[in-house]
């Protein structure tokens, strides 16, 4: 017998609600015999999506390779992966010089909506999932209850528990993710395969980025309950029913991915937790639909993540087409500091994000080129009130 099996057989129906429900809304199942140990890929998936993404490319490689061409790509993208990290992957070109190929690993819908081919290609992206997954290539391996790959890659695992079994997410859930889950497994090497590990039971969903044996941490992923923790009940379904339903969807995983996932200062990949991803989507949506000149306001309790919230928010709406610039105003230069830093960490290297930390002349002066995201202090603000007010056909989005 596994040696997860009696635990498996507490954990099969809500498992299987789960996986029943993912292949209902756009996945398909992810096979063992498909499963490359060594390099912790779907072979079958990542091929299938190249071959149905890219296939003029594909050809160039077969043509430069030939038999061994899958052999090649495959050690390209690990190439690729090891030196640039997979989140950062995800979003560039794996490229090979001798055939002169260059094959995206994922598409993303940002910023295509108008451009029909890149809409087919969107939709040529694989998202499986697979049960009872066996990371380790012997009879006795532990698995992990459901881990879901894009176009062949591990993104996602979950540990599922059932507190009518007497077993809780935030313990037995969490604990399995440190007790057994060895980081240096190429499947759950940081920023190499999987980004996301969530413990669920019924009631209660944790999340992590990292995996560290017995220093992992992790954070709350849950609603809230009428300004408590935890989740309210809903009436024929799973407390925690918004992961499936909402978080693991294609268009919001891959919104996550490439929108609000970073790696901060400290080398740590965020990961929004659900109250900061609904507050900065809901005003993103608001604001689209009504438009400009609506005032909104965010409640966060101590320690949520109020800059990084803010930090998304501002991000979310300098794309927005009606808004020229979007400036970020604090009262303290401690919070001024804080938030200027985290921007700059999200925006890369782009410069749209601007700290201005000088003086008001020049934060007037970025304020008239426009197009930026721009962090001040309320001191710096003030005086040039009446000077913004000259340009009439400017739109801000003042948080």
């Amino acid at each position: 017998m596994n040696k997860m099996g009696g635990e498996n057989l507490r954990e099969n129906s809500f498992r299987d609600e789960i996986f029943k429900y993912l292949l209902d809304h756009g996945y398909c199942e992810s096979k063992n015999s498909d499963y490359d140990y060594r390099n912790a890929l779907d072979r079958a998936k990542l091929f299938e999506f190249l071959e149905a993404s890219q296939p003029d490319e594909l050809a160039k490689l077969k043509e430069t390779y030939g038999n061994s061409y899958k052999e090649k790509y495959i050690e390209l993208l690990c190439k690729k992966i090891e030196k640039r990290g997979l989140l950062k992957a995800l979003t560039e070109w794996v490229e090979d010089y001798a055939s002169n190929t260059k094959f995206n690993l994922v598409y993303f819908k940002t910023g295509i909506e108008s451009m029909v081919d890149n809409l087919v290609l969107y939709e040529k992206n694989i998202f499986s999932v697979r049960r009872e997954f066996s990371y380790e290539d012997k009879e006795d391996s532990f698995r992990v209850d459901l881990a879901i790959f894009i176009n062949g890659i591990p993104i996602v695992m979950i540990e599922l528990k059932k507190q009518t079994a007497g077993q809780k997410a935030g313990f037995e859930g969490t604990k399995q993710f440190k007790a057994t889950r060895d980081p240096n497994q190429l499947c759950f090497s940081f920023n190499q395969r999987t980004l996301i590990y969530f413990a669920v039971d019924e009631l209660v969903a944790f999340m992590t980025t990292r995996l560290d044996k017995s220093a992992t941490k992790f954070l709350p992923f849950n609603k809230g309950d009428n300004e408590a923790a935890g989740n309210p009940i809903v009436e024929g379904k799973h407390s925690t029913y918004y992961l499936w339903e909402e978080i693991l969807q294609k268009d919001m995983l891959l919104r996550i991915i490439r929108e609000f996932m970073f790696i901060d200062d400290g080398g740590n990949m965020i990961f929004p937790r659900y109250h900061q991803l609904r507050a900065v989507l809901r005003i993103e949506e608001d604001v689209k639909n009504t438009g400009v000149g609506g005032r909104y306001l965010i409640w966060h309790s101590a320690g949520s993540g109020k800059t990084k919230t803010i930090a998304w928010l501002a991000k979310r709406l300098i794309n927005i087409q009606d808004i020229n610039t979007v400036i970020v105003i604090s009262d303290r230069t401690v919070i001024d500091g804080q938030l200027g830093a985290e921007l700059m960490t999200m925006d890369g290297k782009k410069g749209v994000a601007q700290h201005i930390d000088t003086t008001s002349k020049d934060l007037l002066k970025r304020l008239k080129d426009g197009g930026y995201i721009i962090v001040t202090t309320l001191q710096k603000f003030r005086p040039i009130l009446n000077d913004i007010k000259q340009y009439k056909n400017r739109k801000y989005a003042i948080i």
